[in-house]
């Protein structure tokens, strides 16, 4: 029963339904503060990482490495904004707040499976075929890339409609705006982004191992050897010294 809902039943019945709402929102603000002292420091120390891995790629010419790192670093960004959004959704009391949430959810989640298969794409897997990868590698790229097909083919009309109409406010018409905002179910936008996350988190796993491997010594210089810079050194005449 929605906040509004009890307003029909009178002012008591409308602020005992108040009181109820905050205090399960008070202890579900704790309980994600609690949860979110560990995991958000993580996650930020993990994304400073990775851009700083990104930036140093860049800097020294090492495309494929730039090209994982920033595929990365892209997915953990999509993991930092679902995570604020879906919190804002969670504490939201009223339809209104809980339906500008979904609104918001419902722009990243229609966004997200098209960007990730452009950059999933043949010049991701050009770079990922530079690294020493582990058998099945590429089925299980073949396989996380069909599930965010699916979930676009499944969900993309409906996301798209909100993202077009009532997200981006593409559309002029503020009837037309009001009629969609008001049919849209904040609950049913937030599983899926459960279910996007089924999608994502294949990717991450697959994105660790592959930067397991980008480590490894042999692999980096590997790389360096062939880097503009190097490749430029090596073309030098000996000296006359020499």
């Amino acid at each position: 029963m929605t906040p509004e809902d009890l307003e029909k039943h009178g002012p008591l019945a409308a602020r005992a339904g108040e009181i109820l709402a905050k205090s399960i929102i008070l202890w579900k603000t704790r309980k994600m503060r609690k949860r979110d002292r560990v995991r958000l420091p993580a996650l930020t120390t993990l994304m400073k990482t990775i851009q700083q891995r990104h930036m140093e790629a860049r800097a020294h010419g090492l495309k494929h490495y730039e090209r994982i790192y920033n595929v990365a670093l892209f997915v953990l960004l999509i993991d930092q904004d679902i995570a604020v959004v879906s919190r804002h959704f969670a504490l939201g009391y009223r339809t209104w707040e809980k339906r500008f949430a979904a609104r918001q959810l419902a722009i990243i989640l229609h966004e997200v499976p098209s960007d990730l298969a452009k950059l999933l794409g043949g010049d991701f897997r050009k770079s990922l075929m530079t690294f020493p990868l582990w058998n099945g590698a590429i089925d299980e790229l073949n396989q996380i890339s069909k599930l965010l097909h699916t979930f676009e083919t499944e969900k993309g009309s409906l996301l798209k409609e909100i993202r077009h109409f009532v997200g981006a406010h593409r559309d002029h018409d503020a009837a037309k705006q009001l009629d969609i905002i008001e049919t849209i179910e904040p609950l049913s936008i937030y599983r899926m982004a459960a279910d996007l996350y089924d999608c994502i988190n294949p990717l991450v796993t697959f994105l660790v191992k592959v930067t397991e491997l980008m480590a490894l010594p042999h692999t980096t210089i590997s790389h360096l050897l062939e880097t503009p810079e190097f490749q430029a050194l090596s073309r030098q005449p000996p000296s006359a010294e020499s």
